[in-house]
């Protein structure tokens, strides 16, 4: 990330105001030499190297005694010196006194958001926070063994410089709305969380709870993060997040849809995504897969690896995900010279629809491989996706460039303020999410079960498993290819197609999708099938089975989360679930 993301950089003004300063006193100081020579010979004493010593004189506020006349060339450069000294007074007070100004503004904040980072991220965040925040408070702390001053962004937003550790009381987290840890060391940030975490359950008073949000590249302690069990009704709560999930989710279900444009429940067609890489963003693609791929077909997603050190990756899967050759076709390659025609051959199986996504950290690298895959896929219907750092108008030119072989290249995982600031504004995901579980909630109560029994029965601000928040997240993101499944899609409210219910045969394929989807998330998630009643501490549920052998009650579930669709839809921006006209 560069500085420009919206927010001036303080050692860009920094350099300019000096500049502008110095510029300030070469004028001064000849319009002073000038007035003094001039003065000189008034009073016939014309010496040059006289009028150099006085005017740096008048600078260094020790101006000589004058006899009248004096010029007025003379006159202006008194002046001039003089508003110089009220400059140079009003920046030194600033730089001494700006910091203590800030934590006395900061001292009754309420409701604010926080963020902690290096200076460079915490720029980029706030910046795309105060775009949809405009009448928030936003304060970031940036981690800085330094002498920097304070910085007022703009009227609502601070930017204070200070170990993290010492200095955390000065943006009161305690009494933030959010919060939001973003460093470069996950144990760093989860530090910081737990700390940001203590505070609160110490400080904060009954109420919504605190959400602090940490990043977290590591997937594996992401996924135990998730799976922490809170004590009763917390005062706070650490949730995960993580730029590289959201980029790949919104590409496999919105951007380059593993679905294509839909898949029926009486099409034949096979999904194959294929991942290139072995680090951290391919881990994200593998486990994000995995959740969305489940069709109204039945057929399982077949999921492929081409690593650079295919027993590291084996290793390395194994640990994040055990239970991921259960829940789709799994299969990884050691990527070599013989992958070209292993892609061309994966190309040609019929009735399949291949996508392939080259997931690594280094834009250099990504370069070559994709050129590597698209000679493969030329002149095929397979679809890439490259994820670079670059930003759209690169991405754009360069997905371009790819369209010279006939495959779809697609560009997606550069980090904007505005991605920054959507992992932390309760956006529509999270709204959606919470309407699906308050609909999970009434039925439960309908059938009997109690919140005594049941975690997962108490209201949102209050489940104290992160996963049980996540599993509605990602019915949520599932919906999309729900949708395509019965040729529907979301739509503006003042669409002029109308909002068609479903009919029981419909309602009945998008149960067995979501059921198929839940078992999945389940079992990513380390649950296991076990007989008799769910059991939270051993993770085990006695609907991890087929949907054919479900009790009717348990599918009312599922066919009741699929009903909520469209009532969830329209309570988030105005927008409602519409058939798809033949052209889309």
């Amino acid at each position: 990330m560069s500085h420009s993301h919206g927010l001036p950089s303080l050692h860009t003004h920094s350099r300019r105001r000096w500049w502008a300063f110095a510029a300030a006193v070469v004028v001064v100081y000849a319009t002073a030499v000038a007035g003094f020579w001039r003065y000189g010979h008034d009073h016939g004493e014309g010496r040059l190297v006289d009028a150099f010593y006085l005017g740096l004189q008048l600078l260094l506020f020790e101006p000589p005694e004058l006899q009248a006349p004096i010029n007025g060339v003379l006159e202006a450069a008194r002046w001039g010196a003089m508003a110089l000294a009220m400059v140079a007074i009003g920046g030194i007070a600033k730089t001494m006194f700006r910091q203590e100004w800030t934590r006395w503004r900061l001292r009754g904040a309420r409701n604010h958001i926080v963020v902690f980072a290096g200076e460079r991220d915490a720029r980029a965040i706030v910046a795309g926070l105060r775009a949809s925040n405009a009448r928030t408070t936003i304060a970031a702390l940036v981690d800085d063994h330094g002498e920097h001053p304070a910085e007022r962004l703009d009227p609502r937003a601070f930017m204070l410089f200070g170990e993290t550790a010492r200095h955390l009381h000065l943006v009161r987290p305690e009494h933030a709305r959010e919060v939001l840890v973003v460093g470069r060391d996950d144990a760093a940030n989860l530090a910081l969380a737990a700390a940001v975490s203590e505070s609160a359950n110490a400080q904060r008073p009954e109420g919504k709870p605190l959400v602090c949000h940490v990043q977290i590249r590591d997937v594996g302690l992401r996924e135990t993060l998730r799976g922490l069990t809170l004590r009763e009704r917390p005062k706070s709560y650490v949730r995960s997040l993580d730029l590289y999930e959201r980029a790949i989710r919104d590409l496999l279900t919105r951007d380059l849809p593993i679905d294509g444009a839909g898949i029926a429940a009486s099409d034949p067609t096979d999904v194959h995504v294929v991942v290139v890489g072995g680090g951290e963003w391919a881990l994200a693609t593998v486990g994000v897969a995995a959740r969305v791929g489940h069709f109204a077909n039945g057929r399982p997603l077949r999921l492929s690896v081409l690593a650079d050190d295919v027993n590291r990756w084996t290793r390395l899967g194994e640990m994040r995900f055990p239970a991921l050759a259960d829940v789709v076709r799994y299969d990884a390659h050691q990527w070599n010279q013989d992958c070209r025609e292993w892609l061309r051959e994966a190309a040609h199986v019929p009735n399949t629809r291949l996508l392939v996504v080259v997931a690594v950290s280094s834009d250099a690298d990504a370069v070559l491989y994709e050129s590597v895959v698209r000679s493969a896929l030329q002149g095929t219907d397979a679809r890439i996706a490259v994820r670079m750092q670059m930003g759209p108008r690169a991405a754009a030119l360069f997905a371009e460039g790819a369209k010279t072989s006939g495959v779809q290249v697609r560009v997606f995982g550069a980090s904007t303020p505005a991605t920054w600031a959507s992992l932390v504004v309760e956006d529509d995901r999270e709204v959606m999410a919470l309407l699906a579980h308050e609909g999970f909630q009434k039925l439960a109560a309908a059938h009997g079960r109690q919140e005594a029994v049941d975690r997962a029965l108490a209201d949102w601000h209050h489940l104290t498993r992160e996963d049980y928040k996540e599993s509605n997240r990602q019915q949520i993101d599932h919906l999309p290819i729900k949708l395509r499944a019965v040729d529907c899609e979301i739509a503006e409210a003042g669409d002029p197609r109308p909002a068609q219910p479903w009919s029981g045969d419909e309602i009945e394929v998008l149960a067995k999708m979501e059921h198929r989807r839940w078992m999945a998330e389940r079992r990513m998630a380390g649950w296991q099938h076990a007989p008799g009643k769910k059991d939270e501490a051993r993770r085990t549920s006695p609907h991890l089975v087929e949907w054919e052998r479900l009790a009717e009650e348990i599918r009312d579930y599922d066919r009741s989360a699929v009903r909520a669709i469209p009532g969830i839809v329209g309570a988030v921006g105005g927008r409602k679930v519409s058939r798809r006209s033949p052209s889309s």
